[in-house]
């Protein structure tokens, strides 16, 4: 009776203890850094209450009207912009640079596409920062677009 009874409590404790598992719900660091572009599907980020330079002088006032939003929809990461002038496409993907998920790469044929644009974030800030290198040809057009870029950016409210 004694063993009947041990062998019960043996087997009823290894089921408690397989029914425990060992799943790790933590997210990864690219999921993270998913996570504060998109709020786990789509984030709009604005310019208003936030500014844009180029090569450290204001030209917040060209880009007022400035947004971008970051999608994640399964495994598909897209963007679409407002107010994006010369610099950004209206739309494309977007994908991490590298490893640190310190960077991101936009598509498209837009001065900003193709290039690495530092990103740093947090939950109510966005930065995004790019140089747009000369491109040696003399035109106006690049000659307008070239140089050091800074978006700061903020969560538009909705």
């Amino acid at each position: 009776m004694k063993a009947i009874k041990l062998f019960s409590l043996l087997t009823l404790s290894l089921f408690l203890f397989a029914g425990c598992g060992s799943e790790d719900d933590t997210p990864t660091p690219e999921e993270i850094a998913e996570q504060l572009l998109t709020a786990e599907g789509s984030l709009t980020w604005t310019i208003s209450g936030g500014n844009a330079t180029k090569d450290g002088v204001s030209i917040t006032s060209f880009y007022e009207s400035f947004s971008i939003t970051f999608t994640k929809s399964g495994s598909n990461l897209t963007y679409t912009t407002t107010g994006g002038g010369d610099l950004f496409d209206a739309s494309g993907s977007w994908s991490f640079v590298g490893t640190e998920f310190e960077a991101i790469q936009l598509t498209g044929s837009r001065a900003a596409a193709g290039r690495e644009i530092a990103i740093s974030n947090s939950s109510t800030s966005l930065r995004l920062q790019f140089t747009v290198p000369q491109s040696g040809s003399g035109s106006f057009q690049t000659a307008t677009i070239d140089g050091q870029y800074v978006f700061n950016l903020r969560p538009a409210s909705n």
